[in-house]
């Protein structure tokens, strides 16, 4: 598997979703730009999951659900029988969602806290996160349909370039949320 940083993509990403500071102007100028959200995430005890208040996308807490890596077939296979939270809908997500969960200003992970105002740790909002192993993707390469990328949370991305899609990768489960939290 090729490996390719992504970094003008992922903060190209980011500033689309909103999380910049500023913006530069032509004539050398910056103009103050709204951040995100506060909280940025709403973890619901009581179903486990948390949305992404601005995304509006539902992750499920644990980064690491089913416990161990799978291959491309079994980590569809588990997102599209799962049931949990009290919701049956949950997908793998796509390259653009996995990175709109990403902060640039953090390494090791990218991912903000609960408020989006410091740097993820354990169970705030997340449990599970696996820092140094790859998440399966559903997005495919054009022409190639049968491979799938992986990527992990600093921003490096990956090709499985087996037809079968054999690789290892975590799982990670999202759904989109019908009716958005205030």
């Amino acid at each position: 598997m090729k490996t390719m940083k992504l970094a003008i993509m992922v903060a190209a990403m980011t500033m689309a979703m909103g999380w910049w500071v500023g913006e530069a102007r032509g004539d050398g100028t910056s103009q103050k730009v709204e951040m995100g959200p506060v909280p940025r995430f709403t973890v619901q005890a009581d179903t486990n999951c948390v949305v992404d208040n601005l995304t509006g996308l539902m992750w499920a807490r644990n980064a690491n659900l089913p416990g161990a890596t799978q291959t491309w077939a079994q980590a569809v296979a588990f997102c599209k029988n799962l049931n949990y939270g009290g919701h049956s809908d949950w997908r793998l997500p796509n390259m653009m969602e996995f990175y709109s969960l990403m902060n640039t200003n953090y390494s090791k992970p990218r991912l903000s806290n609960t408020e989006g105002t410091a740097q993820w740790k354990e169970k705030d909002p997340f449990t599970g996160l696996q820092i140094y192993g790859v998440y399966w993707m559903t997005t495919t390469t054009t022409g190639q349909p049968a491979g799938a990328w992986l990527a992990n949370i600093e921003g490096n991305i990956s090709r499985e370039n087996n037809i079968e899609t054999t690789g290892a990768g975590y799982v990670w489960p999202v759904r989109e949320v019908k009716e958005r939290q205030p």
